[in-house]
């Protein structure tokens, strides 16, 4: 009985490491080398409404500032951003938050996305966080 119990603690142990090591934990960077925009899909609840984007970001450049904001896609070609944030080109680590917004969500026609420009080809700037603020319907 001792033995299984030890198989036990094994594994779980073996998925405690595996699901830690599969959890983003730090910040991300832009890259050393090109010009990337870091684009992550969203997923918001039908017929929320949008008010504000937040940026939490760690900046050791103050000559170029980190942007984020939401893009939506429709489907025929049409691209539309919505709501953008720029970095305060303060040293250190902050946050920013963007202008109201007041956007309805609408999953059947449209398609949202994060996106984040580092301003910069190396890893002086970093980004921490995104926030979306919405109110349900």
């Amino acid at each position: 009985m001792k033995q299984s119990f030890g198989w036990r603690i094994l594994v779980i142990g073996i998925l405690l490491a595996v699901l830690l090591n599969a959890v983003p934990v730090g910040t991300v960077k832009a890259a050393l080398t090109s010009y990337e925009i870091f684009t992550l899909q969203i997923h918001l609840p039908e017929g929320a409404e949008i008010e504000w984007l937040r940026l939490y970001f760690y900046d050791s450049n103050p000559d170029a500032n980190s942007t984020a904001w939401i893009t939506t896609y429709d489907g025929a070609g049409n691209v539309t951003d919505l709501i953008s944030v720029t970095s305060d080109s303060s040293a250190g680590y902050g946050f920013v938050i963007s202008n109201y917004v007041g956007h309805v969500v609408d999953n059947t026609n449209l398609a949202y996305v994060l996106n984040v420009d580092f301003g910069v080809n190396n890893s002086s700037n970093e980004l921490c966080g995104l926030r979306v603020a919405y109110m349900l319907p």
